[in-house]
């Protein structure tokens, strides 16, 4: 720290507090654009898991509906919702 620094700096020592994880699954890491890691409050499912899950969105209407602009949506725009490969 440098000397007369107004802020407070946590000293070298301290643990940081693990992030308490949600039951609710991450939307954005389902559909690949979680920029938080593994730092985000939301949990991230398993990949059998992720799949379920995009299939359960894919049979549910957006709320923009087509005129979404989110090109990772996971759910249903007119029949453009998500497509197994």
């Amino acid at each position: 720290n440098r000397k007369g620094c107004v802020y407070r700096h946590p000293a070298k020592n301290e643990k940081k507090t693990p992030i308490e994880k949600s039951s609710v699954i991450c939307v954005h890491f389902v559909s690949g654009t979680c920029s938080f890691g593994s730092k985000c409050a939301n949990r991230h499912p398993g990949k059998d898991e992720a799949q379920k899950f995009r299939e359960q969105c894919a049979k549910i209407e957006c709320k923009f509906g087509p005129k979404c602009e989110n090109a990772a949506c996971l759910y249903r725009h007119d029949g453009r919702g998500y497509q197994p490969q």
